[in-house]
């Protein structure tokens, strides 16, 4: 059996020590249903920023090219995700630690981590904005 509430308070404690606060926000809709062109900030949630690594395979005649690309993600806790009602397709801001530009990612899901509905794992996807760096 496991302490849940052991580990609800393990990740409170780092992310109150190494966590960030990311602000996500929404496309307004006008009263059609479509997009208006306006933002809203949804919610402000801290977070703690994590890359997965993700294999991409590309198959050839003579052999397979396979190569790694970084999946990016934000570990919370699931309480500030569900009370905040994020959506896929809400965005986020996020600025480079050691270059200070920022980078806008979109919300691709939002995983509850075991089941237990403590630790919340938000998948992003970057917006490709055409610069290289």
């Amino acid at each position: 059996m496991i302490n849940t509430r052991f580990e609800e308070y393990k990740l409170k404690r780092e992310l109150k020590r190494h966590g960030t606060s990311y602000t996500f926000k929404r496309h307004k809709e006008n009263e059609f249903g479509c997009l208006s062109g306006e933002l809203e900030e949804v919610a402000t949630i801290i977070g703690l920023y994590h890359e997965t690594n993700n294999y991409i395979t590309e198959s050839v005649s003579d052999g397979t090219v396979s190569r790694n690309v970084k999946s990016p993600m934000l570990l919370c806790l699931c309480q500030d995700v569900l009370f905040a009602k994020l959506k896929i397709g809400d965005f986020v801001e996020i600025a480079n630690v050691a270059t200070g530009k920022t980078k806008t990612y979109y919300i691709t899901g939002i995983t509850d981590i075991s089941d237990f509905g403590i630790i919340a794992d938000i998948s992003l996807r970057v917006i490709d904005d055409g610069t290289v760096c």
